[in-house]
């Protein structure tokens, strides 16, 4: 069985590696090559950010029926389609422990008012004053808002803090660690009492802008804001202007709306606001292992004419 490779993440050629002590593996360097490269073979594995409509087409037309995401993401497949018969997989839960600590830390950098103590190191200047805006999350509420294996993860580590946590997800929940759950329906009543709300949701069409104006006036005026999804679930400038008029306490962005986020933007400028440049996922070994075992799994059940494990979309 034939697999291509097409990956700019160093987890793309430790996976390639790897399946190529079992299958015929085919690394191609440059989108030009990907025509010739995909002739006669059964899957294609790449990231969410490289496909788009040139890519779709190319698969109409050359039999491909499995696409194997190395990310989580896979809102660019949502927007520009699949091949009928196509079925798509992505990294699953490999990541969703690091990018859930990255959420978590950005959290208690807010709660613990981090900026404000390396902005006073970096000056040489003792300010226990600082201690006056510094909060716990112990014996607080936190809401997840996507509670896949990523919300599960940050579910985990906050429980662990001695917080009550609630979540709001398309689909049901059973999870007996939760003080209570809802759907999509109920996120506006949900927000009201929380006192940090983490978004882990899956960016698809549904969930664009998830949180703008209204949402965000619907959350408590102590409440922290973690986005660790995508920068599309909220409405950019809604948050800055609820950042402006202090409507919540802080919010810290892994993801932003528009990525990369240049300089001069009035995002940089929000006050209260952490952004970092989508850390989350960054490669770990666990992870790179996880990610590995998951995908050899998938390509022997693809070579035994099986279902991979983990489909997320069927073309139709």
């Amino acid at each position: 069985m034939k697999v291509v490779v097409w990956s700019y993440l160093a987890e793309g050629e430790i996976v390639a590696e790897r399946l190529s002590a079992f299958f015929d593996v085919v690394v191609v360097k440059d989108k030009a090559d990907l025509p010739a490269a995909l002739q006669n073979a059964a899957g294609l594995l790449l990231e969410n950010s490289r496909y788009d409509e040139d890519i779709a087409a190319l698969l109409r037309g050359c039999g491909v029926g499995w696409i194997q995401l190395l990310s989580a993401g896979y809102e660019n497949l949502v927007t520009h389609g699949i091949p009928p018969g196509t079925v798509v997989t992505n990294a699953g839960d490999s990541r969703s422990p690091g990018v859930a600590e990255h959420a978590v830390a950005l959290l208690l950098a807010l709660a613990r008012r981090l900026p404000a103590i390396l902005d006073a190191a970096g000056k040489e200047a003792w300010r226990p004053g600082i201690a006056q805006g510094i909060s716990t999350l112990e014996d607080r509420e936190a809401l997840i808002v996507g509670y896949g294996s990523l919300g599960r993860q940050i579910a985990t580590r906050l429980l662990a803090f001695g917080m009550r946590v609630k979540a709001v997800n398309r689909s049901p929940v059973d999870d007996g660690r939760l003080a209570g759950s809802s759907d999509f329906g109920g996120l506006d009543a949900a927000l009201s009492t929380a006192d940090v709300v983490a978004i882990a949701v899956a960016y698809v069409p549904a969930t664009h802008h998830l949180f703008s104006a209204p949402q965000l006036a619907a959350m408590k005026p102590n409440a922290l804001l973690v986005n660790v999804a995508r920068g599309g679930v909220i409405d950019t400038e809604a948050l800055i202007s609820c950042l402006e008029e202090g409507c919540i306490a802080g919010a810290a962005l892994d993801v932003t709306d528009p990525e990369p986020l240049l300089p001069g933007h009035a995002l940089w400028r929000a006050p209260n606001l952490i952004v970092s440049p989508h850390l989350g996922g960054t490669n770990t070994q666990p992870a790179t292992a996880r990610l590995c075992e998951a995908i050899l799994a998938n390509a022997r059940r693809v070579a035994d004419r099986q279902e991979p494990d983990g489909i997320i979309l069927r073309g139709k």
